[in-house]
Protein backbone atom coordinates (compact mmCIF):
# COMPACT_ATOMS: atom_id res chain seq x y z
CA UNK A 1 0.00 0.00 0.00
CA UNK A 2 3.06 2.19 1.43
CA UNK A 3 4.74 1.62 -1.66
CA UNK A 4 1.15 2.37 -4.69
CA UNK A 5 1.61 5.68 -2.53
CA UNK A 6 4.71 6.25 -3.55
CA UNK A 7 4.86 5.66 -6.82
CA UNK A 8 1.08 7.57 -7.64
CA UNK A 9 2.56 11.20 -5.70
CA UNK A 10 6.12 10.06 -8.16
CA UNK A 11 3.67 10.15 -10.77
CA UNK A 12 1.99 13.10 -9.99
CA UNK A 13 4.95 14.79 -9.65
CA UNK A 14 6.37 13.97 -12.71
CA UNK A 15 2.67 14.70 -14.44
CA UNK A 16 2.85 18.10 -12.45
CA UNK A 17 6.48 18.58 -14.67
CA UNK A 18 5.42 17.52 -17.40
CA UNK A 19 2.37 20.07 -17.85
CA UNK A 20 4.28 22.65 -16.69
CA UNK A 21 6.92 22.45 -19.30
CA UNK A 22 3.83 22.39 -22.16
CA UNK A 23 2.99 25.21 -20.59
CA UNK A 24 6.29 27.15 -21.24
CA UNK A 25 6.26 25.39 -25.00
CA UNK A 26 2.52 27.19 -25.23
CA UNK A 27 3.60 30.51 -23.89
CA UNK A 28 6.79 30.23 -26.39
CA UNK A 29 4.63 29.60 -29.14
CA UNK A 30 2.14 32.42 -27.89
CA UNK A 31 4.92 34.87 -27.27
CA UNK A 32 6.60 35.00 -30.71
CA UNK A 33 7.06 37.68 -33.11
CA UNK A 34 8.18 35.63 -36.11
CA UNK A 35 10.84 37.42 -38.17
CA UNK A 36 12.19 41.00 -36.59
CA UNK A 37 11.82 43.80 -39.16
CA UNK A 38 14.94 45.64 -36.89
CA UNK A 39 17.16 42.25 -36.78
CA UNK A 40 20.19 44.43 -38.61
CA UNK A 41 20.20 47.19 -35.96
CA UNK A 42 23.54 47.71 -34.80
CA UNK A 43 25.28 49.67 -32.47
CA UNK A 44 28.40 51.74 -33.37
CA UNK A 45 30.75 54.55 -32.65
CA UNK A 46 29.93 57.10 -30.23
CA UNK A 47 29.49 60.74 -31.62
CA UNK A 48 31.14 63.40 -29.52
CA UNK A 49 29.46 66.54 -29.85
CA UNK A 50 31.45 69.74 -29.07
CA UNK A 51 30.27 72.79 -27.74
CA UNK A 52 30.41 75.36 -30.20
CA UNK A 53 31.04 78.90 -29.78
CA UNK A 54 27.83 81.15 -29.00
CA UNK A 55 26.92 82.77 -31.93
CA UNK A 56 24.29 85.79 -31.80
CA UNK A 57 21.92 84.77 -34.42
CA UNK A 58 19.87 82.17 -33.29
CA UNK A 59 16.93 80.53 -34.22
CA UNK A 60 14.71 80.07 -31.02
CA UNK A 61 12.08 77.00 -31.78
CA UNK A 62 9.99 76.84 -28.91
CA UNK A 63 12.71 75.81 -26.11
CA UNK A 64 15.00 74.59 -28.36
CA UNK A 65 17.69 77.48 -29.54
CA UNK A 66 20.22 76.35 -32.27
CA UNK A 67 22.68 78.37 -34.70
CA UNK A 68 20.00 79.93 -37.39
CA UNK A 69 21.61 78.64 -40.69
CA UNK A 70 17.90 78.42 -42.19
CA UNK A 71 17.27 81.84 -42.99
CA UNK A 72 16.06 80.54 -46.37
CA UNK A 73 14.38 77.43 -45.15
CA UNK A 74 10.44 77.15 -44.72
CA UNK A 75 9.22 76.86 -41.14
CA UNK A 76 6.07 75.06 -40.85
CA UNK A 77 4.65 74.31 -37.41
CA UNK A 78 1.95 71.68 -36.00
CA UNK A 79 1.02 70.88 -33.15
CA UNK A 80 4.90 69.65 -31.37
CA UNK A 81 6.29 69.70 -34.87
CA UNK A 82 8.96 71.85 -36.90
CA UNK A 83 9.44 71.18 -40.44
CA UNK A 84 12.18 73.08 -42.05
CA UNK A 85 12.54 73.06 -45.95
CA UNK A 86 14.45 74.38 -48.95
CA UNK A 87 15.86 73.53 -52.27
CA UNK A 88 19.55 73.89 -52.48
CA UNK A 89 21.06 72.90 -56.25
CA UNK A 90 17.82 71.03 -56.95
CA UNK A 91 17.83 68.95 -53.88
CA UNK A 92 14.95 69.00 -51.44
CA UNK A 93 17.00 69.01 -47.91
CA UNK A 94 15.20 69.66 -44.50
CA UNK A 95 14.51 68.09 -41.23
CA UNK A 96 12.22 67.95 -38.70
CA UNK A 97 12.25 69.07 -34.54
CA UNK A 98 9.69 67.56 -32.42
CA UNK A 99 9.49 67.43 -28.43
CA UNK A 100 8.24 64.23 -26.85
CA UNK A 101 8.35 62.47 -23.64
CA UNK A 102 11.27 59.81 -23.04
CA UNK A 103 10.55 56.31 -23.97
CA UNK A 104 10.81 55.29 -20.15
CA UNK A 105 8.41 58.28 -19.19
CA UNK A 106 6.37 57.93 -21.58
CA UNK A 107 5.76 54.50 -22.69
CA UNK A 108 1.89 54.22 -21.41
CA UNK A 109 1.15 57.12 -24.35
CA UNK A 110 3.92 55.98 -26.87
CA UNK A 111 2.99 52.57 -27.91
CA UNK A 112 -0.25 51.26 -29.73
CA UNK A 113 -0.38 47.08 -28.45
CA UNK A 114 -1.75 46.07 -31.78
CA UNK A 115 -2.02 42.30 -30.70
CA UNK A 116 -3.43 40.42 -27.32
CA UNK A 117 -0.40 38.77 -26.40
CA UNK A 118 0.80 41.41 -24.23
CA UNK A 119 -0.61 45.19 -22.77
CA UNK A 120 0.66 48.39 -21.39
CA UNK A 121 1.49 47.14 -18.04
CA UNK A 122 3.56 44.79 -19.45
CA UNK A 123 5.35 47.01 -20.80
CA UNK A 124 5.65 49.16 -17.48
CA UNK A 125 6.84 46.14 -16.06
CA UNK A 126 9.73 45.85 -18.40
CA UNK A 127 10.79 49.11 -17.82
CA UNK A 128 10.44 49.20 -14.27
CA UNK A 129 12.08 45.43 -14.17
CA UNK A 130 15.47 46.53 -15.83
CA UNK A 131 15.51 50.07 -13.82
CA UNK A 132 16.87 52.24 -17.00
CA UNK A 133 18.20 54.99 -15.78
CA UNK A 134 17.35 56.93 -19.15
CA UNK A 135 16.33 56.44 -23.03
CA UNK A 136 20.18 55.31 -24.06
CA UNK A 137 20.29 52.56 -21.53
CA UNK A 138 16.73 51.55 -22.71
CA UNK A 139 18.03 51.63 -26.70
CA UNK A 140 21.14 50.00 -25.88
CA UNK A 141 19.15 47.02 -24.16
CA UNK A 142 16.56 46.94 -27.17
CA UNK A 143 19.32 46.55 -29.93
CA UNK A 144 21.46 43.81 -27.87
CA UNK A 145 18.84 41.40 -26.27
CA UNK A 146 16.16 42.04 -29.44
CA UNK A 147 17.52 38.61 -30.55
CA UNK A 148 17.65 36.38 -27.70
CA UNK A 149 15.47 33.02 -28.35
CA UNK A 150 13.22 32.01 -25.28
CA UNK A 151 13.66 28.70 -23.76
CA UNK A 152 12.23 26.39 -21.65
CA UNK A 153 14.26 27.50 -19.11
CA UNK A 154 13.47 30.43 -18.40
CA UNK A 155 10.74 31.32 -16.57
CA UNK A 156 7.25 32.43 -17.58
CA UNK A 157 8.01 35.97 -16.79
CA UNK A 158 11.23 36.23 -18.41
CA UNK A 159 9.69 34.32 -21.91
CA UNK A 160 7.24 37.17 -21.65
CA UNK A 161 9.63 40.33 -20.87
CA UNK A 162 11.79 38.31 -23.89
CA UNK A 163 8.84 38.53 -26.09
CA UNK A 164 8.30 42.51 -24.88
CA UNK A 165 12.01 43.15 -25.86
CA UNK A 166 11.08 41.76 -29.50
CA UNK A 167 7.99 43.76 -29.68
CA UNK A 168 9.60 47.25 -28.72
CA UNK A 169 12.65 46.59 -31.03
CA UNK A 170 9.82 46.71 -33.72
CA UNK A 171 8.24 49.85 -32.51
CA UNK A 172 11.35 51.79 -31.71
CA UNK A 173 14.09 51.10 -33.84
CA UNK A 174 13.86 52.10 -37.56
CA UNK A 175 14.89 48.67 -40.45
CA UNK A 176 18.47 48.55 -40.81
CA UNK A 177 19.44 51.39 -38.18
CA UNK A 178 22.42 52.15 -37.02
CA UNK A 179 22.94 53.68 -32.83
CA UNK A 180 25.15 56.28 -32.12
CA UNK A 181 25.22 56.98 -28.56
CA UNK A 182 26.06 61.10 -27.77
CA UNK A 183 28.77 61.99 -25.46
CA UNK A 184 29.83 65.45 -24.99
CA UNK A 185 27.47 68.59 -24.58
CA UNK A 186 24.27 66.06 -25.05
CA UNK A 187 22.53 63.52 -23.50
CA UNK A 188 20.69 61.19 -26.02
CA UNK A 189 21.37 59.23 -28.96
CA UNK A 190 21.67 59.33 -32.81
CA UNK A 191 20.07 56.50 -35.11
CA UNK A 192 20.63 56.39 -38.98
CA UNK A 193 19.29 54.30 -41.91
CA UNK A 194 19.72 54.85 -45.36
CA UNK A 195 17.21 57.75 -45.54
CA UNK A 196 17.32 59.52 -42.38
CA UNK A 197 19.40 60.49 -39.16
CA UNK A 198 17.13 60.91 -36.14
CA UNK A 199 18.58 62.53 -33.51
CA UNK A 200 17.28 61.93 -29.58
CA UNK A 201 17.98 64.45 -27.09
CA UNK A 202 17.22 63.89 -23.91
CA UNK A 203 16.54 66.58 -21.58
CA UNK A 204 14.59 66.18 -17.82
CA UNK A 205 11.53 63.99 -19.09
CA UNK A 206 11.54 64.86 -22.91
CA UNK A 207 13.33 63.97 -25.85
CA UNK A 208 13.20 66.49 -28.62
CA UNK A 209 14.30 64.63 -31.93
CA UNK A 210 16.10 66.39 -34.96
CA UNK A 211 15.32 64.30 -38.14
CA UNK A 212 17.43 64.99 -40.74
CA UNK A 213 16.76 63.79 -44.52
CA UNK A 214 20.07 62.34 -45.44
CA UNK A 215 21.75 64.34 -48.38
CA UNK A 216 24.73 65.73 -49.45
CA UNK A 217 23.65 69.23 -47.06
CA UNK A 218 23.07 67.48 -44.37
CA UNK A 219 26.23 65.30 -43.79
CA UNK A 220 27.84 63.63 -40.41
CA UNK A 221 30.20 66.33 -39.62
CA UNK A 222 27.29 69.10 -40.39
CA UNK A 223 24.54 67.36 -38.46
CA UNK A 224 27.73 66.97 -35.43
CA UNK A 225 28.12 70.96 -35.58
CA UNK A 226 24.67 71.90 -35.05
CA UNK A 227 24.24 70.07 -32.26
CA UNK A 228 26.75 71.19 -30.60
CA UNK A 229 24.87 74.67 -31.41
CA UNK A 230 21.73 73.39 -29.48
CA UNK A 231 20.90 75.37 -26.43
CA UNK A 232 17.53 73.98 -24.52
CA UNK A 233 15.98 76.57 -22.20
CA UNK A 234 12.68 76.42 -20.32
CA UNK A 235 10.14 79.22 -18.97
CA UNK A 236 9.83 79.44 -15.49
CA UNK A 237 6.57 77.84 -15.45
CA UNK A 238 8.35 74.92 -16.42
CA UNK A 239 11.43 75.22 -14.42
Amino acid sequence: MKKNRKILIVLAIVSLIIIYFCYKIFCIKKYSIGELNTKNAVIADTWDIKREPKNKELLILDNIRIRDDFKEFKIEKSNNTYTLTNTIDGQKVGFKIIEYTTHIAGFNNQFDILNTSINKNDIEKFIIKNNFENDVEFMKYIINYKEKKPSIFMSINEIKMNYVTKFLANNVLPKDSIFHELEGKHLGYAIENSKNVEVNILDRSRRYILSFQKSDYFTEDYIKELLGTIEIIYSKKED
